[in-house]
């Protein structure tokens, strides 16, 4: 099946925007992640308990949700991405 892609860090350095300013200025209280979460839809919420929490690879979420490791991939980039845009609405 030839070598798993390597895996980048959860966390990196924010992007800068036109102004130079980071697109979501410092660190996030726990209580507006948190409630950034819990409006995403559940198969998102679990998807990313398990990929990011638990550290599961796709396949691994896959398996446990009966879904595809492609499937997987796609459910979090859509939960990340509405994150993104729901701290970013609230600056």
């Amino acid at each position: 099946m030839g070598m798993p892609r390597p895996r980048l860090p959860i966390m990196r350095k924010p992007r800068l925007s036109s102004s130079r300013r980071p697109a979501i200025p410092g660190p996030r209280p726990t209580s507006e992640v948190r409630t950034a979460i819990a409006a995403l839809p559940p198969v998102q919420r679990e998807v990313l308990r398990l990929r990011l929490l638990e550290g599961l690879s796709a396949d691994e979420v896959a398996e446990r949700l009966s879904m595809t490791p492609a499937a997987v991939r796609l459910v979090q980039h859509r939960a990340l991405t509405a994150l993104r845009a729901y701290l970013a609405s609230r600056n």
